[in-house]
């Protein structure tokens, strides 16, 4: 019932529509043309089991077993104070978690910024960090440092890339709200003119001599 009078509303009033449309379109289009798009780097970073549990001449990627929960505790022990002043000299955040594609110890960096320059940056920042994080952890709880498990850069992307989520994001968020505060006015506007030119005619004006 309420879509079939709204409906007949935005019919009866099309001029108003086609103003909100127009309205939408504008505000949507300055609200893109501010919000810029944003730029991805990714590396990958693996835990390595130390020299000193690994036999003479053996592969050390052959021994990444139980090197799992010492991921997990890396990948929180990252400490705000590195991404505040990630952010601070970039402008980049940057996310660390255990790479859902591997089976193995393996940590997926993700950095974005709004330039690429930025976070480039910032992606070097973190796998800098990396290694003296996981020595710091193991420093903690006194592992001598011949039985250190170590890191390494497994790959790293060289070539930012372009995202237009965010620039996406505000303008569907910004056009939505404006269209539906246009609508739910017309529909109000409807709605008052209609009330307005069915008033009984004692409450017209009485005619002046």
């Amino acid at each position: 019932m309420f879509s079939w009078t709204l409906l007949t509303a935005l019919r009866r009033r099309w001029y108003l529509l086609l103003l909100s449309l127009l309205v939408t379109a504008a505000a949507t289009y300055l609200v893109v043309d501010r919000v810029p798009p944003t730029y991805e780097l990714r590396a990958d970073v693996v835990l390595l089991p130390p020299d000193a549990l690994l036999e003479e001449g053996e592969n050390p990627f052959l021994a990444l077993g139980g090197l799992n929960q010492a991921l997990d505790v890396l990948v929180r022990a990252f400490p705000p104070e590195l991404r505040q002043e990630v952010h601070d000299t970039t402008g980049a955040e940057f996310e660390v978690v255990r790479d859902p594609g591997a089976s193995g110890p393996i940590m997926l960096v993700t950095a974005t910024a709004p330039t690429p320059s930025g976070v480039d940056q910032a992606l070097g920042a973190v796998l800098d960090a990396t290694p003296r994080i996981l020595e710091g952890i193991q420093d903690d709880t006194d592992v001598p440092a011949e039985d250190q498990i170590i890191s390494m850069v497994l790959y790293q992307e060289v070539t930012p890339e372009r995202s237009l989520t965010p620039t996406l994001r505000a303008g569907v968020l910004v056009g939505g709200v404006s269209l539906l505060a246009g609508v739910l006015a017309i529909a109000a506007v409807d709605g008052l003119l209609l009330r307005r030119r069915g008033r009984p005619a004692a409450d017209a004006p009485a005619p002046t001599a």
